[in-house]
């Protein structure tokens, strides 16, 4: 088979689907995978919005009945709750180490169904969540 050359002067042997040109399959992935990610990032971004309203009317509820004297908050428990419940690897401190670790999840949990549809659903989900 023919070897393709490399920048850094290495030799590459081409895959069977990339020299034949038969790309169907993955153009079928990539469609099917970015209208449902446009569809999961319309709904994700609907829901957002309706937990970013519920919290906001929950907070401005609390604080009115806590300004009146009708309730006392814990405010040190809040944090350590909240903190419990977003430092998700668990190493006592909110951080970009959290972020990166959820990221690296997630990336993983979309390579597992191939590179095509993760490209057509990231591509997908953006729009629809945009």
């Amino acid at each position: 088979s023919k070897l393709l050359d490399l920048r850094g002067g290495g030799l590459l042997s081409p895959s069977l689907a990339f020299a034949s040109g038969n790309f169907s399959n993955m153009g079928g992935a990539a469609t099917v995978s970015g209208v449902l990610g446009f569809c999961s990032g319309r709904a994700a971004k609907v829901a957002a919005n309706s937990v970013v309203v519920g919290v906001g009317a929950a907070f401005v509820v609390v604080s009115v009945l806590s300004k009146l004297g009708y309730l006392t908050i814990n405010y040190t428990k809040v944090e350590h709750d909240l903190l419990c419940l977003l430092d998700l690897n668990k190493d006592g401190k909110l951080d970009s180490a959290d972020y990166q670790f959820a990221s690296k999840r997630f990336v993983h949990l979309l390579t597992d169904n191939g590179l095509s549809s993760v490209s057509g659903f990231a591509t997908g989900f953006y729009a629809g969540f945009k």
